[in-house]
């Protein structure tokens, strides 16, 4: 028997970390820690928390009757991961948060800067190297994964949702785009509550916004934290097992300003529109709803 019911499955910086806090407010809910454990899917690499399943499902036992699930936001990109969600549990529930990839893409970037998991600090220039990352050129010293870093693909979610629908049938999945979720969010939040087969307490939760755009105080600071020698991940390891420990967790949090991103060229909106536009037109389709305001240049 699967011990996980529902998946977060993406996309990032599409408003799911918030959604992880809001269901973990929720006393019938039991939610992974960490959050993204990226257990699933052979292309995570160093996303992923757990080394086997026994480990993976350790986060949920002692749960009992509670609806258990995690929130890895990059299976959805991932070549493999669904099927992998599909073989564990077939009647697993997916959940997804979809974002204009002109704001996403940005803002995903901006996330891995500060993850260091990208080396390239302008998103102009990350954008320029996405069709050498597509054939596996340009990869960053410190990348877990790749599969964020293909910004060429990585937010198509037309494709992505037409591989899901291969693997799910409908009624196990519920879409959200992140516009609606932004301006009723206890309205997205009771929906989802509902799909997922849990009482509707969505009107007792707190709303604090969670994960606005970050940038890192210390660079060198965050490096030694995510990305120590291995010496000093083995003997973590030995000590305390896998996952991530409450000191790290806290000096990154004090190491942490909160910060807004810069506008980007009309040029740079101009080839993410083309690039996806045929992607906007499948997912709008597949969705049945118009996706018009997502193309174009953003108005400033």
């Amino acid at each position: 028997m699967a011990f996980v019911d529902f998946f977060v499955a993406g996309a990032p910086k599409c408003g799911t970390t918030s959604l992880h806090y809001y269901l973990c407010q929720h006393p019938g809910i039991a939610m992974a820690d960490p959050k993204e454990p990226h257990f699933f899917g052979t292309d995570m690499g160093g996303y992923q928390a757990h080394e086997d399943l026994p480990a993976y499902e350790a986060m949920f036992e002692g749960t009992g009757d509670k609806a258990c699930g995690e929130a890895s936001v990059f299976y959805l990109m991932s070549a493999d991961a669904l099927a992998q969600v599909r073989d564990y549990n077939p009647d697993a529930r997916i959940v997804l948060i979809l974002r204009d990839p002109k704001q996403m893409l940005p803002s995903l970037h901006a996330q891995l800067v500060f993850t260091q998991d990208e080396d390239v600090d302008s998103f102009a220039d990350a954008w320029d190297l996405a069709a050498e990352r597509e054939q596996g050129g340009a990869v960053p010293r410190r990348a877990r994964s790749m599969v964020p870093l293909r910004y060429r693909s990585c937010a198509k979610y037309g494709a992505q949702v037409a591989r899901l629908k291969e693997l799910f049938d409908d009624s196990q999945i519920h879409i959200v785009l992140f516009e609606d979720f932004k301006a009723d969010v206890e309205k997205s939040v009771s929906e989802i509550l509902q799909f997922i087969g849990v009482e509707d307490l969505s009107a007792s939760f707190d709303y604090k916004l969670q994960n606005p755009n970050t940038v890192n105080r210390s660079a060198l600071l965050t490096r030694a934290l995510r990305h120590p020698p291995e010496w000093v991940k083995t003997l973590k390891r030995a000590i305390v097992g896998r996952g991530h420990s409450k000191l790290r967790a806290k000096l990154l949090e004090m190491n942490t300003v909160a910060r807004p991103r810069d506008p980007l060229p009309d040029r740079i909106y101009e080839e993410i529109e083309a690039e996806y536009r045929a992607d906007v037109t499948l997912l709008s389709e597949l969705l049945g709803r118009p996706l018009d305001h997502w193309l174009g240049v953003p108005k400033t």
